[in-house]
């Protein structure tokens, strides 16, 4: 006849192989997944988010570091390996002329047009059209605007690690262009779609383009706040890392922030918003129906 002990130390064995089995069987799971993920980007069987014809979907490693810096294009200067965000999900090392937020909507905007079909298929838009969804004129200069935005996307380095793998590559992987026609084709590498498994915002491109094109860090501002559903206070100088300011006074950055900040609450993107003695900031803004979903969510839990 068995012991108690004995019995006791029968089901702490069968605890362990169960437990034991099921780490297996997560492990193989996993495995199955990075090959199947895998298999669909050297296929180009990888597809983004659908977000709405109004919103355009951005990563929120984007939105919430520098790869896109809060500075006009006249500071834009040549950088190496440089840390622009760093998780434990995901991090982004940039080489390259900086990029901007003109350049973010560029990026945006290509991005919209490629949610429609399998990335690293070609994507084609014209010149006139694609100018046109960002507000802004057909002359000549913004055609070479255009192009040159695209070269600097084609020639810039972006380091994403996600997981165990690495991506290495452009943010547009190819393009092409008919002079003729004034058409446009460009390619995105099918692991861009690594950047948005790590989470994503669907930000409104009225509201964007109602910012205005000259205001680098109210743009910025717009995105980094819209991927927060509560926003808590930040420090000035946290804020001025994260956007990749170059201004190095603080109370100059500070009065830069207060201008970005009263210009977004003039046009209505935020409530109000305040600037406390330790330096904190404060805002309050209306949230998407999305975001309050999101809420009542968590306070169901």
């Amino acid at each position: 006849m068995e012991s108690v002990d004995d019995i006791g130390t029968g089901i702490l064995r069968q605890l362990a192989q169960a437990q034991a089995k099921q780490k297996e069987q997560q492990r193989e799971q996993q495995k199955e997944i990075k090959a199947q993920r895998e298999y669909n980007e050297v296929n180009n069987l990888i597809h983004l988010p659908q977000w709405p014809e109004e919103a355009r979907g951005v990563p929120n490693c984007v939105l919430r570091g520098s790869l896109f810096a809060a500075i006009p294009e006249r500071n834009a200067k040549y950088c190496e390996d440089l840390i622009l965000h760093e998780t434990d999900k995901v991090s982004v090392k940039y080489t390259g002329k900086r990029l901007t937020q003109s350049d973010l909507t560029v990026w945006e905007h290509a991005l919209h047009f490629a949610r429609k079909q399998n990335l690293g298929n070609k994507i084609y838009f014209t010149e006139h059209s694609f100018l046109r969804g960002m507000d802004r004129s057909c002359s000549i200069q913004d055609y070479r605007w255009l192009e040159k935005v695209l070269k600097k996307l084609r020639a810039t380095a972006v380091a994403i690690t996600h997981g165990d793998k690495t991506y290495i590559g452009g943010l547009i992987d190819e393009a092409y262009k008919d002079e003729d026609k004034g058409l446009y084709a460009v390619v995105f590498n099918s692991k861009i779609a690594r950047l948005f498994e790590a989470g994503n915002t669907w930000i409104s491109w009225e509201e964007r383009k109602l910012i205005g094109k000259r205001k680098p860090l109210a743009q910025w501002l717009h995105g980094y706040i819209s991927t927060h559903v509560k926003w808590l206070p930040h420090k000035i100088a946290t804020i001025r890392e994260l956007s990749g300011s170059e201004t190095k006074e603080l109370w100059k950055f500070k009065q830069n922030l207060t201008i970005a900040l009263k210009h977004l609450k003039s046009i209505g993107l935020i409530d109000e918003f305040r600037i406390d003695e330790k330096d904190l900031v404060h805002i309050t803004r209306k949230l998407s129906r999305a975001q309050q979903k999101h809420l009542d969510e968590k306070k169901a839990d």
